[in-house]
């Protein structure tokens, strides 16, 4: 790509109005905030223009934006946070040595993070209208502060980073600080908005959604006797009455006569509302579930032939019917095996 002449680069400057047109009475000032990065080089473009409107030559200029070198002695002492009752809000409580009169603290939503990032030191130095924190007195060797989440939040799942930085009396600023991260280490970097749950979340099952449950299956001899059997299983699910999805959901290496229903609420802190979210594989409508390795079964014996003694009962999976109202039921069960004395291998299926 060719270069640009000055005067097509002048005639561009003008025709995007990239600049601001001032009425020259002397030396002039600007303030740059948009964009400039603490210690990050920038240039500035400057063009005359007499009284006929004609320009003059383009005019540039260098500058490194200012590092941010705090100066303030206050310290923090310690970070504490604490949901509100209502879990609306968190309470913050900062305290801080005897150097600090005032602590500024500045709130990011992960998107305005993402944004912001790279400046929040200069953003914690600005002043007056320019100011994006709150700046909040100290109290008794601390400030308190009530942050209120805002609507919405709690469905977009939202994260919040919070900084704060100490004012001493001479008005310097130090350092900011990711507070959450100060207080709970770096396995922890920003405070999650706490979901609210429901009296009647326990997870039960005694939904009504119906669903049939019909398999097929494929099973692998191994060709010695210290390899386990495996099967390679086709399950179809046909939806029936008041049946909004079935969750499917495959469990290893289980023992005996397993407890179906531990085995769930287990999986998901007896929570209603979380055990949609660790099924291995959920259909919305009637149809065949995939043939890979979640079909796949190691073989031991059907539970109800085999010794608790004896060890593992092999693999096993549930379907689990969701009905309109959200509410769950276990429709099948599926045991891998067969009969230890016997010799045979076929698994079974069991209807709820």
């Amino acid at each position: 790509m060719e270069a640009m002449s000055n005067s097509e680069f002048e005639g561009l400057l003008l025709q995007l109005g990239l600049g601001r047109s001032h009425a020259y009475d002397g030396p002039m000032e600007v303030v740059l905030k948009d964009n400039i990065e603490s210690g990050v080089k920038r240039v500035v473009w400057a063009i005359g223009i007499d009284e006929q409107g004609n320009i003059g030559k383009v005019e540039r200029a260098y500058f490194q934006a200012p590092s941010y070198k705090p100066k303030g002695i206050g310290r923090f002492t310690s970070y504490n946070f604490a949901d509100a009752e209502d879990k609306n809000s968190v309470n913050i409580t900062l305290e801080v040595d005897e150097n600090a009169t005032a602590v500024r603290f500045l709130p990011f939503t992960d998107n305005d993070f993402q944004t912001f990032r790279n400046r929040i030191d200069w953003l914690m130095f600005l002043t007056g209208t320019e100011a994006m924190y709150t700046e909040y007195p100290v109290k008794d060797g601390k400030v308190e502060i009530n942050f209120a989440y805002h609507p919405g939040d709690r469905e977009k799942n939202q994260i919040y980073y919070f900084f704060a930085a100490t004012v001493d009396a001479d008005g310097n600023i130090g350092w900011n600080e990711n507070i959450v991260q100060k207080k709970y280490g770096y396995s922890k970097m920003y405070w999650e908005v706490p979901q609210i749950e429901s009296a009647d979340n326990a997870l039960t099952f005694d939904g009504t959604g119906a669903a049939t449950v019909t398999m097929k299956e494929t099973v692998i001899i191994p060709d010695n006797e210290w390899d386990t059997p495996k099967a390679k299983t086709l399950f179809t699910v046909t939806f029936g009455a008041n049946t909004k999805a079935v969750h499917y959901f495959k469990f290893a290496n289980v023992k005996p006569n397993p407890d179906i229903e531990a085995l769930l609420k287990e999986l998901c802190d007896d929570k209603k509302n979380k055990l949609a979210d660790k099924a291995d594989y959920s259909l919305e409508a009637s149809g065949t579930l995939p043939q890979n390795y979640l079909t796949t079964f190691y073989n031991a014996y059907t539970p109800d032939n085999l010794d608790e003694d004896y060890g593992a009962a092999g693999d096993c999976a549930a379907f689990v019917s969701e009905d309109n109202d959200g509410n769950f039921k276990i429709v099948a069960v599926y045991y891998a095996g067969g009969v230890k004395n016997e010799k045979t291998y076929n698994g079974s299926l069991v209807v709820k």
